[in-house]
């Protein structure tokens, strides 16, 4: 499944927290102090996820993380595992239960995970974070427990944290992304972030912005083109070979559909004519695995 039009949220948490700069500059004051400063931020680096299963990773933009612990000098301290959501999910438990065993499963020495999940829904997160639910703690030694740490971004003031202008626009769009749809609310945002609007090395950024608002709401690139110029003239017109890329995409990816479509249409065709799974293969260029999922074996 192709993310990118389905799961605008999941994908713009992944490009932002897979870029290590901006995972430091937001993690880092959002954490409790007590787990951040247990943290050599320097050493914090993206573990390859590729075990996770295939059907997780289309609706799931978890991320697993290693970092040193600055008081100790084995080579790897502790992960930390990080899951976005932008609605509540009352299988979150579960879900880092089975991506823990996963790490463990694949480890002789059991380094500490960190479960952190980072929330920025309209609803109220109204689920527990710790895994075990017992009525007496006399029973919690000798039961399996963890907890999470929630980054909760309806409780979270950020006009009192310290934050760069990155760090600052990025955590203001994943607050903010519900109202932008309204032209005064993009406009009071566009306004906020003129400081990344106006550094030509933020324009990366910037167009990983306006991908999420493009994705998530209907807005006319020439309205969004005009706010920016307000702020910064020659910035304008990246609003709009920002949409004009997601449009050609979303062409392509139409014809794309179309042609695999057909293909599927033709190898169910040829195998209820007798046709060997093997010619069919051959034939429509489909995997073994594509044509079962779709009741041809």
């Amino acid at each position: 499944m192709d993310n990118n039009n389905n799961h605008p949220h999941a994908n713009f948490a992944a490009a932002v927290f897979s870029n290590l700069t901006y995972t430091r500059g937001i993690l880092r004051p959002l954490l409790p102090v007590e787990v951040s400063k247990n943290i050599d931020w320097k050493t914090l680096k993206l573990v390859d996820w590729s075990f996770v299963d295939e059907k997780l990773k289309d609706y799931h933009s978890d991320l697993l993380f290693t970092a040193k612990n600055p008081n100790n000098n084995n080579s790897l301290d502790l992960y930390i595992l990080f899951e976005h959501k932008s609605h509540p999910d009352y299988g979150i438990l579960q879900q880092l239960l089975n991506y823990q065993k996963e790490v463990y499963s694949r480890q002789t020495k059991y380094t500490p995970i960190v479960p952190v999940v980072f929330y920025h829904g309209k609803k109220k997160w109204n689920i527990r974070t710790s895994f075990a639910q017992l009525d007496s703690e006399d029973l919690l030694p000798y039961t399996l427990n963890f907890g999470y740490i929630l980054i909760d971004l309806q409780e979270v003031d950020l006009t009192k944290i310290r934050l760069s202008l990155t760090s600052s626009a990025i955590l203001h769009i994943f607050s903010q992304i519900w109202e932008v749809n309204d032209i005064d609310k993009l406009n009071q945002y566009i306004r906020f972030i003129k400081g990344v609007i106006r550094r030509d090395s933020s324009d990366k950024l910037l167009k990983l912005i306006l991908v999420y608002i493009y994705r998530v709401h209907s807005i006319e690139p020439k309205q969004v083109k005009k706010l920016i110029e307000n702020i910064a003239p020659e910035k304008g017109e990246i609003a709009m070979t920002t949409a004009e890329r997601l449009e050609k995409r979303g062409i392509e990816k139409g014809r794309e559909e179309g042609k695999r479509e057909a293909k599927i249409e033709f190898a169910k065709n040829f195998f209820k004519n007798g046709v060997s799974i093997e010619i069919i293969v051959s034939s429509t260029g489909l995997s073994k695995e594509e044509l079962r999922k779709h009741g041809i074996k």
